[in-house]
This record gives structure tokens, C-alpha cells and sequence, in this order.
């Protein structure tokens, strides 16, 4: 399969149909590619300045691939003097966060556990050997976040209580452990084949990354309100079972960061509140367990392999964000 992208950035493979992708936030040229013989594959586009990203991007793909778990799986990755692109395949199936509204509770937490069981499986792929302690790397983090916040940031009482914790929570980062983190595992990013089988795409976010896999559930955040159901299955389900304190604390710490983040205006949460709704979830940290987990759901995760979600039927493509 020869691909050829001519002087506007726009490709060409000869016997193949070429669809733009308009959705997504990242700076990609994406496009669905269907060849003569069937083949229904994605594109992905950079200019050569992502060329390390991308090639890490792609290196990811391949390692989930290795896996056997239901991921796009890598095809093709080349460039030339201005781009850098990659082909993988297709993932078919419905983007759960269009799922989860036409979906009952069972269903909606197992699909949840479900997804949380890849995300562990995910998270068996090993940091390197050598990698820096990461309470050494988060708190490098967090004192980028309090020097910007200190210069102007939107300051205020969610601030100090974010920063509060923060401080007296910083022990619970000491000898975390560290894995591949995919680093945007949302709703919109896990996909539901026709079988019922759950898969995630979207690597974009990934740089050769690694570090605490609690660190992966920070996506939760985009959600305003995010579905109890659902997301009690993801967490019981990466956990194999109800989680333990040191889950919750973990996972309330992070959220605390992610509040200092969205008030010091990371271009990355332009299209998140910055007024407290993870506040809210915890209560001003008042508690470790945000108040949308079902406790009554705990011991239902047995439930998560005879209730199977199906994607609308019509439904054949996914968000490739």
C-alpha cells in the first residue's frame, strides 16, 4: 500500500477511498480509509515536528497490540521531508459515551468493569528500569502548578483546599509503582464492537509515557457528572472487586492536582470547569471516596460478563479522536 500526501498535506493510495475525520482535538489530519479489497483502516496525519510523538504513539499500538486486546492494530508508519503518518486498523464499534444514555444500570456498570479490566491488562506493559522515582516526578509537577498559581492563576477557596491536601497528602506518592499509562482513557475513547467486546483507541496523549496507572483515571475528570454505574464498574472492575483505601486516597490526590491544574488554565482543560465539580465529588476532601460511588454495587461484579452491552447495529464507526 503506497501512500503519497502531496504539497497541501492531503493523501492519496491508489485503489483506496479516502474520508476526512473532522472530530477530535488534536492536531491530526485523521481520515477513514477503505481499500478496494475491504480493508477498513485509519490515518493519521503530523506535521514532521510530531515525529517523536508519533513514533511513540505508534510504538504504544504495537505493545497493546502484543497484548491481544482489542486496540487498533498497527499497519503502516512512515514520512517524508514535511509529514509524519501512521495506518492502523479500524476499530468497529459505538464510542461508549454514546452507548452508556440507552443502556440500563447492569448494563451501564458492566460495561464499566469491563473497560476496567482492559485498563488493567493495559497497565501490565512495565515503566523502564530505570525510571525516575515518581513522587519525585509528580511533585516536580505540582511545584510547576503552585508557582503558576502563586503568579495569577484563578485563585481562590478551591485552590487553597486543593493545595492543602496536596501537601498534607504528598506521602501517599512515596514507592508508587510505575507502568505504561495510556493517558486519555475516557468514554469517548473506548469502544464497543458489535460482540459486546470493549476496546480503547486513541494513543494521541501517549509520549512514551509512563507512571503511577492510578494516574490514568484522572480522564474522569471531563465529566461534569460523571455516570455512577459506569464508572463504579471501571474502578470495581480494575480492581477485582471494591477498591482499597489506598486506591481511593490515591485517586482523591490526583483529582486534587487536577483541580490546581484546571484553576492555573492548562490549555488542556479550556473546556473544563475550574469550579469545583471534583470538589464537589469529595466534599472539599473530606472524604477519600467520591460521593457518586455505588458501595451497594460492590459485590455485582459478577454481573459484568452476563450483561453485555450491544452498539446500535447502524453503528459501524467510532470517535478515532
Amino acid at each position: 500500500m503506497t501512500l503519497a500526501i502531496d504539497a497541501d498535506g492531503c493523501p492519496a493510495i491508489a485503489g483506496a477511498a479516502l474520508t476526512p475525520i473532522a472530530k477530535g482535538w488534536s492536531g491530526d489530519k485523521k481520515y477513514f480509509v477503505e481499500t478496494a479489497e475491504g480493508q477498513r483502516l485509519l490515518l493519521r496525519i503530523a506535521d514532521m515536528v510530531e515525529y517523536d510523538r508519533k513514533k511513540s504513539e505508534y510504538a504504544a499500538l504495537s505493545k497493546a497490540a502484543a497484548l491481544g486486546l482489542y486496540t487498533p492494530q498497527p499497519i503502516d508508519f512512515g514520512y517524508d521531508d514535511a509529514k509524519v503518518y501512521y495506518l492502523a486498523t479500524w476499530l468497529e464499534g459505538e464510542d461508549a459515551a454514546s452507548l452508556l444514555p440507552s443502556l440500563t444500570e447492569v448494563e451501564r456498570y458492566a460495561l464499566g468493569a469491563r473497560a476496567g479490566e482492559l485498563l488493567r491488562k493495559l497497565h501490565t506493559l512495565p515503566a523502564p528500569t530505570d525510571a525516575e522515582p515518581w513522587a519525585v516526578r509528580f511533585q516536580r509537577k505540582i511545584d510547576e502548578r503552585l508557582a503558576q498559581y502563586d503568579q495569577g492563576a484563578r485563585q481562590g477557596a478551591n485552590g487553597e483546599t486543593a493545595i492543602d491536601y496536596l501537601r498534607q497528602g504528598s506521602a501517599l506518592l512515596q514507592s508508587r509503582p510505575q507502568t505504561f499509562i495510556h493517558g486519555d482513557f475516557n468514554t469517548t475513547n473506548l469502544i464497543v464492537a458489535p460482540t459486546g467486546k470493549v476496546g480503547v483507541i486513541d494513543f494521541n496523549c501517549y509520549n512514551g509515557d509512563f507512571g503511577d496507572p492510578l494516574w490514568d483515571f484522572i480522564s474522569n475528570t471531563y465529566m461534569e457528572a460523571p455516570d455512577p454505574h459506569f464508572f463504579t464498574g471501571l474502578w470495581n472492575g480494575y480492581c477485582g472487586g471494591r477498591p482499597d483505601d489506598t486506591f481511593f486516597a490515591v485517586t482523591a490526590y490526583y483529582f486534587a492536582y487536577d483541580i490546581l491544574a484546571q484553576l492555573c488554565g492548562d490549555s488542556d482543560y479550556e473546556n473544563c470547569r475550574a469550579d469545583g465539580s471534583a470538589m464537589l465529588r469529595y466534599e472539599g476532601f473530606t472524604r477519600i471516596v467520591p460521593n457518586w460511588y455505588l458501595e451497594d454495587w460492590g459485590g455485582a461484579q459478577h454481573q459484568a460478563h452476563r450483561h453485555r452491552p450491544r452498539p446500535h447495529a447502524a453503528a459501524h464507526r467510532q470517535k478515532h479522536l
